[in-house]
């Protein structure tokens, strides 16, 4: 009778005990569920680019920030927005390069990629020097060469305010300002047209730093 009572007990026990380690592998297999969802749910997003100002990163030549007026304020609209970005050398010079950090989720390591866009941040002059002397095309497939899948992009500042300025000067000294050569700004931002799908160039105003934006696809008709 005792042995009995006590085989019993112990089977009472084991199936407590077997109870208890259902219960503990059900909850630890929920949490690893609800881990791996919220992993899953995390790499979407980052995927998707919900994340992006905070993935980002721009790397800006020096040269923009040692030069001209543009530097000081490129770096505040920067801060202003809460993006991210770091001085440095860049392959080619007046360039900003961008690069897509995204930290460690779940089992996937931490990465960094290149995001497929080369911006040039120019003064009006430069820019305007670049197109009267015949360079403009040859510095984009200059660029294109050593970034073939990147789309080409430049900014410049106060473009039409300093075109205006300058004819206004040329007009009103007419015999003694023939050094000045207006650019034919409008043509070579919209003859990419005929040779690439994605071009636009833009005017922005209202207040903002630049006035003149222009993309250039590298994927020729």
């Amino acid at each position: 009778m005792r042995l009995i009572k006590e085989g019993k007990a112990k089977m009472v026990e084991e199936k407590k005990r077997q109870r208890e380690e259902n219960k503990l592998m059900k909850e630890a297999i929920k949490a690893q569920k609800a881990e791996q969802k919220k992993y899953a749910k995390e790499k979407d997003e980052w995927e998707s680019g919900k994340h992006a100002l905070r993935s980002i990163v721009a790397e800006i030549d020096s040269t923009i920030i040692e030069t001209g007026s543009v530097g000081g304020t490129l770096l505040t609209r920067f801060a202003e927005k809460g993006l991210k970005y770091r001085v440095q050398v860049n392959p080619i010079r007046g360039s900003i390069l961008w690069k897509m950090e995204v930290p460690q989720i779940g089992q996937d390591p931490a990465s960094v990629s290149e995001v497929p866009y080369i911006l040039f941040v120019l003064q009006a002059e430069e820019f305007c020097d670049l197109i009267n002397s015949g360079s403009f095309w040859d510095h984009v497939h200059l660029v294109q060469d050593r970034y073939p899948t990147f789309t080409v992009c430049f900014v410049t500042n106060k473009l039409m305010n300093y075109i205006n300025k300058c004819e206004r000067a040329q007009y009103r000294n007419a015999p003694n300002f023939n050094s000045w050569k207006r650019p034919p700004v409008e043509e070579v931002c919209f003859q990419p047209y005929q040779n690439f799908p994605e071009l636009s160039f833009y005017r922005m105003c209202n207040g903002f730093v630049f006035s003149g934006f222009m993309q250039i696809s590298n994927t020729p008709c």
